[in-house]
């Protein structure tokens, strides 16, 4: 009698877990030493209309708690993304590694937004 594979046991799940988790790590702590790095009290936190070099109100600017949001962000998809796949492995494997390769891309699209913010610092 074959036993039926637990989420915990599958090897796939636990590699799309752990770099979903290293990634969200890597966010917190890029964001982290990019502060400590720059001493200032204003930063960039958006960038509209970017494409025109010449538009008015082209930088927004925002504080701190603006940036340590990214943090937040990549813990909170971190820990929705393993809520959500766990709870979805019993009735669709695959939902399941979805989930987590959108964890996945949705880390990576913080890594980029944050570090392209701290760019035009």
């Amino acid at each position: 009698m074959a036993k039926t594979k637990t989420y915990f046991r599958d090897h796939y799940i636990l590699i799309l877990l752990t770099i979903n988790f290293f990634l969200s790590i890597a966010l917190i702590i890029f964001i982290i030493l990019r502060l400590i790095d720059i001493h200032s009290s204003n930063y960039i936190v958006q960038c509209r209309n970017c494409s025109d070099p010449n538009a008015l109100n082209r930088f927004i600017n925002g504080n701190i708690v603006d940036l340590i949001s990214f943090s937040v962000f990549g813990i909170l998809v971190f820990v929705i993304n393993f809520v959500l796949s766990y709870k979805t492995y019993k009735l669709n494997h695959n939902l399941s590694i979805v989930i987590l390769y959108l964890g996945i891309l949705l880390e990576i699209f913080g890594l980029i937004v944050s570090n392209s913010l701290f760019v035009l610092r």
